[in-house]
């Protein structure tokens, strides 16, 4: 186990966060991470979110936190507020949790966090997926790391399962709290663990099945990267393939392009519904379509995929920090905001833009520097400015990466 973030790391991250609950799983990744960051010099600090669905949330954070000061590490608690009125609420107290972890590290400048998720997680995701008739992609299993709103998340635990945990923890001393929910049979993967415990003795062995579809699938994107490679172009306003590139492509290996492009640029934790992909597929990106918060469109022999502009028309920045997982902006005027450009600052910034080259459709959801109501800088529109500047998240070796580990 010990070798568990050895393996995992091959590069050492100089600080890294862990999202411990007080369950068997993330506790058992605190003390490994402990003994992992001791010897390699790496800064820890511990989060944990209060969902603020269960009463015992509280006792538990401050459980976490009692164990983290006794360690000598930080810990901090996250606090989901806005609840929806309606909806799937597991769904989104999922989407809270993550973007509450990462604004909290961006705010700490940390840009790495782990979970403790286990190989009984794995196996769990993966019966799962054949409860859905799933494929080669839903039974590949979790990612053992990922990137979202611009942080890298960790699964180092995820080739241990829970049992060697509670075994450690038990041999420290520790003990863990049990989430009341983990034995409600209304969630599917109680039911589904549940299942499982019942097939012990068979001999299932549901790591190397994993392990070898994500062989195949690593492969196959791989073979995509390749193949896409010399008609890709990454610009900070949208993605562009040629379409000739695109139509050599097999029917799967287009899906799985726009399955990466459409989530790289709108942001979503998982692809679009098969149906609405498929007929991009088939050519519906000949017209200008909207998917996943993001536009698709053919232009002079060139498939673009910007960002829709009414998906971003109400996301706001400040200067310094990151703008739609795409930029941050750098200047002297700390009261200025980075919004979309829109119609309202291409009309404000009048025919400059048409000397960039980049095209309308791409423009309306770019990114610019406001102050109050005037556009002071949008240097993708050919409005620059001395003393601002835009770090830019899209490029060719994000994208690839992208495409590599999701």
């Amino acid at each position: 186990m010990q070798d568990a973030f050895h393996t995992h790391f091959h590069a050492l991250p100089k600080a890294l966060a862990l999202a411990v609950s007080g369950g068997s799983d993330s506790l058992g990744l605190l003390v490994l991470a402990r003994e992992w960051a001791a010897l390699h010099g790496v800064a820890l600090s511990v989060v944990t979110v209060d969902h603020g669905l269960r009463p015992e949330a509280k006792a538990e954070a401050a459980y976490v936190g009692e164990l983290c000061q006794g360690w000598g590490l930080g810990h901090h608690i996250l606090t989901w507020r806005d609840h929806p009125a309606t909806g799937n609420l597991m769904a989104e107290a999922r989407s809270a949790r993550y973007r509450l972890m990462s604004d909290w590290a961006e705010t700490e400048g940390i840009g790495d966090i782990a979970l403790g998720h286990t190989a009984d997680d794995n196996a769990e995701t993966f019966v799962m997926g054949l409860m859905r008739g799933a494929g080669l992609d839903g039974l590949s299993g979790m990612r053992p790391q990922f990137e979202t709103h611009g942080i890298r998340f960790h699964r180092p635990v995820l080739g241990i399962e829970r049992g060697a945990l509670r075994s450690l923890l038990e041999s420290r001393g520790i003990s863990w709290v049990d989430d009341p929910t983990n034995e409600d049979d209304h969630y599917d993967r109680v039911r589904v663990r549940k299942a499982l415990a019942s097939l012990e003795g068979l001999g299932l062995d549901f790591g190397k099945s994993i392990a070898n579809l994500r062989s195949t699938r690593g492969d196959l994107m791989q073979e995509l990267w390749t193949r896409i490679e010399g008609g890709l172009a990454v610009t900070p306003i949208d993605l562009r393939l040629e379409e000739e590139v695109f139509l050599s492509l097999s029917r799967d290996l287009r899906r799985r392009y726009l399955n990466i492009a459409l989530r790289y640029v709108g942001g979503a934790d998982y692809p679009p519904r098969a149906d609405k992909v498929q007929r991009l597929v088939d050519g519906a990106y000949q017209e200008t379509a909207t998917l996943a918060g993001a536009l698709v469109y053919l232009r002079k022999g060139v498939i673009h995929i910007a960002r829709e502009p009414v998906a971003v028309q109400n996301i706001e920045a400040d200067v310094g920090a990151l703008w739609d997982r795409r930029v941050i902006a750098q200047g002297p005027e700390q009261t200025a905001k980075v919004r979309t450009l829109g119609e309202n600052g291409l009309r404000q910034i009048g025919a400059i833009w048409r000397e960039t080259g980049h095209p309308r459709r791409s423009l309306l959801g770019s990114p610019a520097v406001w102050c109050g109501e005037t556009v002071i800088f949008a240097p993708f529109a050919g409005v620059f400015h001395p003393d601002w500047a835009f770090n830019c998240k899209w490029d060719v070796t994000s994208l690839r990466t992208f495409v590599l580990t999701h």
